[in-house]
C-alpha cells in the first residue's frame, strides 16, 4: 500500500508550470448503474440521456458502470470526445466490460486501457468477475496546449475479507500504471464514485450515482 498513497500523494501534489495560467477544469465522476434494465430494475435507456444532459455542464465526465447500454451513452452524448474502457471476459450473455468510458470536451490524444484480471465472486459477493473489470486512462490535450491524464476505475464490490483484498490488489496495480505512465504530469482520477483531482488546471470535481436522479443506487 505505500506504493498507492505514493501515487495518490503525487496526484495531490503536481505543481503548475511557472508559465501556464491556470483555468478552471470542471470534473464529474457519474456511476450510471448501466445494468440490464431487468438487473437494474428501473429504464436505463430513460435514465441515462438526462444524466448526460446534466453532466454536458462539465468539461469531463468519467462514467462507471456503462455496460449493457452503451449504444445509450454514444447516442445521447454532448461530448466530441470519448474514450473506452476494456472488453469483456467473453462474448456471452451477462459477461460485460470493464463498464467505464471517459467524455470530453478535449481530444484524447493518447489512451490506455488495462483489465485487472483479478475479481472475486461469480454467483455471490455481488459478483464482480462477471465485469471484466479494469481502468482507462486518456491523454487530454488542455488549451493552453498542456495535457493532463484522466484515468477511470471501477473496483470490486462486495464487503467479505476476499472483496477487500481484491481491492487492494486492484489498487496497487492501478498504482503502479499511474506512476509509469503519468510520471511528472498532471493528473485526475476517479476510482468509483470519488474524485480526486489536480492539474495545471483548478479542478472542481463533482461525483454522482443514479440515486439522484431518482433511481437505486449500485453498489
Amino acid at each position: 500500500m505505500k506504493r498507492l498513497r505514493a501515487a495518490l500523494l503525487a496526484l495531490c501534489c503536481v505543481a503548475p508550470a511557472a508559465h501556464a495560467e491556470p483555468f478552471e477544469l470542471s470534473v464529474l465522476t457519474y456511476n450510471i448503474h448501466g445494468l440490464p434494465s431487468w438487473i437494474a430494475r428501473d429504464d436505463p435507456p430513460a435514465r441515462i440521456p438526462q444524466i448526460l444532459s446534466i453532466a454536458q455542464a462539465y468539461d469531463l465526465v468519467l462514467l462507471q458502470e456503462d455496460f449493457a447500454h452503451h449504444d445509450t451513452v454514444v447516442a445521447a452524448s454532448p461530448f466530441a470526445h470519448l474514450v473506452r474502457g476494456n472488453p469483456a471476459w467473453l462474448a456471452a450473455p451477462l459477461f460485460q466490460g470493464a463498464g467505464l468510458t471517459i467524455l470530453s470536451r478535449f481530444a484524447a490524444t493518447e489512451s490506455a486501457r488495462e483489465p485487472y484480471d483479478v475479481c472475486n465472486g461469480w454467483l455471490s459477493a455481488a459478483n464482480d468477475c462477471f465485469g471484466h473489470k479494469g481502468f482507462v486512462m486518456a491523454r487530454l490535450a488542455l488549451p493552453d496546449g498542456a495535457a493532463i491524464d484522466a484515468w477511470n476505475t471501477h473496483l470490486d464490490a462486495g464487503d467479505t475479507d476476499a472483496d477487500r483484498a481484491v481491492r487492494a490488489d486492484q489498487l496497487e496495480r492501478l498504482a503502479a500504471a499511474i506512476e509509469t505512465q503519468s510520471a511528472d504530469r498532471a493528473s485526475s482520477s476517479a476510482a468509483t464514485s470519488t474524485c480526486t483531482g489536480t492539474s495545471r488546471a483548478i479542478a472542481r470535481c463533482s461525483s454522482a450515482s443514479p440515486r439522484d436522479s431518482g433511481s437505486r443506487s449500485p453498489r
